[in-house]
């Protein structure tokens, strides 16, 4: 017969799961989105990568896109977009869940004295204050890598801490081959997980030390969640539509997964703009959680450091290690990389909310047990109402995308513009990622060609538009952007086919001539007749 403890847990997690479904679902886009903010572009190309099982950009994302494509093939209903943005929303949801398994044990090792009720309670806020954090929440409803990340974040660190604290010699074996397989599979997805799993491996390395068999658990878990990236040399080799990096090749293959074409972004911020930088990610931090929930988070911090240090100092480690590279990635959308972050800071948070009520609990000003108790249910509410209600009121408007949709709105606007068969050279990742998307998914009846004008730089890309687009792209050997635009324009024209820009370069003049077709969006490129 199952436990009281372990009634109410469920009873707790139907909470969560039914509260979160019903918030992300109401904000979801029906469709292809850039995200609450218009800075989320990759969409466009994970769902069409992921419709023909092809390679996306840097590092591949294997294990994204084998789970997706898994998913949206067993959903029977919507579309490819709107399944898509329903895997973040499940995903993220199961992340959550198991941030709040991991604080509860956190919770029942800091403060066993505590009452059920009140560690399950505390455990729940900590589960909705990252869950209706705007930037988790924002992640959460679109197609991107970010919300199974989390959920990736969240199984290492509830693994690692039932291995630290583990005397069962079967369950050890076990945690241990699981640690690795997450371990695994979580760098299939995002390489910045990397920096969670090392200082919790050096934390277990001290735990078993010389013991060569724990090890080898460990080593057959990783390589086994590492066998997602065979993936990509095998589907690379097959020349789907979204292929990156010529990756059935050894050289493709290191170029990708190594994430080559990114690399001046990690620390690529200029040194002058550090401490705007930093500014700026002390305000997202105070808008996620805002003041109370970063006060809490210190006080929890301490709590963990006194009570718990093994586990103080990986979490910190990680959590600095993610804040630095996050603010110091050269990039728009440089605060999703915070995210694993924001998963540690909200344990924090939920242990600092422990101490508290530790604190008014023991407190001698108050004898009465009943005043104890009745202090300790205000504090509860108060917070309950402050940080998760709060964070829902003030921005389910902002984060609400089912009523207007600037990437639909975008990609309609250029097929309504665009004669059917023509060919379109795109800059941006929005641009291309989105019209990408518009060729292959939504308006695949228009025909229109997309060319990457950023990739035309790697031989790989080069080959492959020619293979893919043979009446559009003539011989191309050699990179030279302004050669290369004027042979597509020439070699088009001469069979009757337009060819458009997303963008204006002034480089092509006078070679190319340029006519606005919507302004700063669109432009029909042509040959100069002198």
């Amino acid at each position: 017969m199952p436990s009281k403890l372990a009634t109410n847990k469920f009873v707790h997690l139907g909470i969560i799961i039914v509260s979160h479904l019903t918030i992300y679902l109401l904000s979801m886009p029906r469709d292809l989105s850039w995200g609450a903010y218009g800075n989320a572009s990759d969409g466009g190309e994970l769902i069409t990568a992921v419709n023909y099982l092809g390679v996306p950009h840097p590092p591949g994302y294997p294990i994204y896109m084998l789970l997706l494509k898994i998913f949206t093939s067993i959903v029977p209903f919507g579309s490819l977009a709107l399944k898509s943005n329903l895997f973040s929303v499940l995903t993220s949801i199961a992340a959550i869940c198991i941030v709040f398994l991991f604080t509860l044990k956190l919770s029942e090792k800091t403060y066993p004295d505590f009452s059920n009720f009140l560690k399950l309670t505390v455990s729940s806020i900590g589960s909705f204050i990252i869950g209706t954090s705007p930037l988790f929440w924002s992640q959460s409803i679109i197609a991107e890598v970010y919300s199974l990340n989390a959920l990736f974040v969240s199984l290492i660190l509830l693994i690692s801490y039932k291995i630290i604290n583990s005397t069962n010699l079967q369950s050890y074996k076990m945690n241990l081959f699981f640690w690795g397989l997450v371990a695994g599979l979580s760098l299939g997805n995002h390489l910045t997980v990397i920096a969670i799993i090392m200082p919790l491996f050096c934390i277990l390395a001290q735990k078993f030390k010389l013991d060569l068999k724990k090890y080898a658990y460990i080593t057959y878990g990783t390589i086994a969640g590492l066998l997602s990236y065979i993936y990509i040399p095998i589907r690379a080799a097959k020349n789907p539509p979204i292929n990156w990096g010529g990756a059935d090749t050894f050289d493709g293959f290191i170029w990708l997964i190594t994430a080559a074409p990114y690399r001046e972004y990690v620390l690529g911020v200029d040194q002058s703009l550090l401490f705007s930088r930093l500014i700026e990610y002390m305000q997202i931090l105070f808008i996620q959680f805002n003041p109370i929930g970063i006060f809490l988070c210190i006080i929890g911090s301490l709590t963990i450091l006194r009570k718990e240090p093994k586990l103080f100092f990986p979490l910190t480690f990680s959590t600095i290690i993610l804040s630095i590279y996050s603010l110091a990635y050269n990039s728009i959308d440089f605060e999703v990389l915070m995210i694993p972050a924001l998963v540690i800071i909200s344990i924090g948070i939920s242990i600092g909310f422990l101490h508290i009520l530790f604190l008014l609990k023991n407190t001698t000003l108050i004898e009465q047990r009943y005043l104890q108790t009745l202090s300790m249910i205000i504090f509860s509410f108060a917070i309950i109402m402050i940080l998760p209600t709060f964070s829902i009121y003030s921005n389910f408007k902002s984060l609400n995308q089912t009523q207007t949709n600037p990437a639909i709105s975008y990609i309609d606007e250029m097929i309504n513009n665009l004669p059917p068969d023509s060919v379109i050279l795109a800059n941006t990742d929005k641009e291309v990622f989105s019209l990408w998307y518009a060729q292959h998914i939504s308006n695949p009846e228009h025909g229109i060609k997309v060319i990457a004008l950023p990739l035309m730089q790697y031989d790989w890309y080069r080959s492959q538009i020619q293979l893919l687009f043979p009446d559009n792209i003539p011989e191309i050997s050699k990179y030279d952007l302004l050669n290369n635009v004027y042979n597509i324009v020439e070699y088009n024209n001469s069979n009757n086919i337009g060819v458009y820009s997303t963008t204006y370069n002034a480089h092509w003049d006078p070679q190319i001539l340029t006519e606005i077709i919507i302004n700063a969006k669109l432009y029909e490129l042509a040959l100069n007749p002198d």
